[in-house]
């Protein structure tokens, strides 16, 4: 490492390459609206500008939730739901991929989903002999069937689970131990649900906790979709990502950079097309700019070099259904959830964004803002993690928060008296899966004036 912290990076989308695993035509089409679909089109390896994400973490505002560049570090980006959609096609919308893993006997739901339990790694703890699918068994099982083969019935479920799973402790929540928890069958047992899960929404939860972590110095390794978090940081910063992309050129003039901004990926997901570039440049450059230099470029950096609304470009079909109505979510102000993660969701924190809030909403502000504040108090100076726990009650206050999340939408600059309807869009609470028997019963306990709302029966 030449400057900064020296991190350990986890992620990598290499193992989503065909050699690795060979994606079966039939998953692919019952994937279809689920948001995993999309990732499965990064079909080549990328190389990370390692360097690149090593100075983008130590940037990293753990209170505020941002990241921040220029000398006085008043430049602020902030990476939110609507980066997420964009960039990975993941839903942000749907129920919180959270569960009470108390009530999950993980042997009986391996056994359900595939039939057996014998591919579970050992744990290190005598309480809980089993912990962890090592992803191996995942490729070696499922990622090299012929796509010939008639996939169909108990069988065609079982290697869609299979894929997503391998999707997920890939690219969408990795573990530095190269193993997915079975925790996340809970989700996917029933497949046709698998897209009423807002998985954007904890990737990017479990990509701010990380943040905050090697921020603290409790950890230093970067455990996330970092492919992801380069695309965002090259959408905002045009002259770095013509920097990246044209290695060759010491220097960089105004007219390539607004080249490359013409020719930039309008397709969805962005991250494909940025994918496909990013490998094409890193080939043929072996080597990168080392972190100094990117530390450089941040410090140097000023309002007039930021791109603040990149997405302008894209056309107004850029969305496919059902992503669409999903979108306004980037101004929501909430909680995002997965497993035991929560963090807050507060778009506003870049004033270049423009967002103000109504009246309602600054009431319903600071409830918010005061039980992250208490979270956060609680935990500081120590790594936050944990397993095993009844994480819907644990979290009922931020559950309570992103049920609400269609009403805590910013209202953009310009826009007048903010958006009235949301009527097309898939709130959460009108999903009636398995996990929905978990947490939403102790949400209708804790908070009956939500009951209405839920549109589901409990039996």
């Amino acid at each position: 490492m030449d400057g900064g912290h020296a991190y350990t990076l986890v992620n990598s989308a290499e193992n989503l390459s065909p050699k690795h695993f060979s994606f079966h035509p039939a998953a692919k089409l019952r994937l279809q609206g689920t948001g995993f679909e999309n990732l499965i089109k990064l079909s080549r390896p990328s190389s990370h500008f390692k360097s690149l994400i090593h100075a983008v973490a130590d940037r990293y505002n753990r209170e505020e939730k941002c990241f921040e560049f220029g000398r006085d570090q008043k430049i602020r980006l902030f990476l939110g739901l609507g980066d997420v959609l964009r960039i990975t096609g993941l839903p942000i919308d749907g129920w919180p991929v959270t569960v009470n893993e108390k009530e999950v006997n993980v042997r009986d739901l391996c056994i359900q989903c595939f039939g057996t339990d014998k591919f579970l790694e050992p744990s290190k703890t005598a309480e809980k002999p089993k912990s962890g699918i090592c992803l191996t068994w995942l490729k070696d099982n499922y990622g090299h069937l012929d796509e010939n083969y008639v996939l169909k019935g108990q069988q065609l479920d079982q290697y869609v689970r299979a894929t997503v799973l391998y999707i997920i402790g890939s690219v969408v929540l990795p573990s530095v131990a190269k193993t997915v928890s079975p925790i996340y069958l809970t989700f996917l047992k029933n497949v046709d649900k698998i897209g009423s899960y807002a998985w954007g929404a904890a990737m990017l939860a479990s990509l701010h906790r990380c943040l905050q972590n090697v921020n603290k110095c409790t950890s230093n390794c970067l455990y996330g979709n970092f492919h992801f978090v380069t695309v965002f940081i090259l959408e905002h910063l045009p002259e770095l990502a013509s920097w990246l992309l044209h290695l060759d050129n010491k220097e960089v003039n105004e007219i390539v950079i607004a080249e490359d901004k013409e020719n930039r990926p309008k397709d969805f997901p962005l991250l494909v097309g940025w994918h496909e570039r990013l490998f094409k440049s890193s080939k043929k450059h072996k080597k990168h700019p080392n972190t100094s230099e990117f530390e450089e470029y941040f410090n140097n950096l000023s309002l007039n070099r930021v791109e603040w609304t990149p997405y302008s470009r894209l056309p107004q079909n850029f969305f496919p259904s059902p992503y669409n109505d999903q979108v306004f979510l980037e101004r929501a102000l909430t909680s995002l959830v997965s497993l035991e993660k929560v963090v807050l969701h507060n778009p506003a924190v870049s004033k270049e964004k423009k967002l103000c809030a109504s009246d309602d909403l600054q009431l319903k502000a600071k409830h918010i803002t005061k039980i992250h504040n208490r979270l956060d108090q609680s935990r500081r100076g120590r790594s936050r993690g944990g397993s095993g726990q009844d994480w819907p009650l644990v979290h009922k206050d931020f559950i309570s928060v992103w049920s609400d999340r269609w009403e805590c939408l910013y209202i953009a600059d310009g826009e007048e008296g903010g958006l009235q309807n949301q009527e097309n869009a898939a709130p959460a609470e009108e999903h009636d899966g398995e996990i929905g028997k978990l947490i939403f019963p102790l949400l209708v306990f804790y908070f009956p004036e939500y009951a209405p709302r839920m549109n589901f029966c409990l039996s």
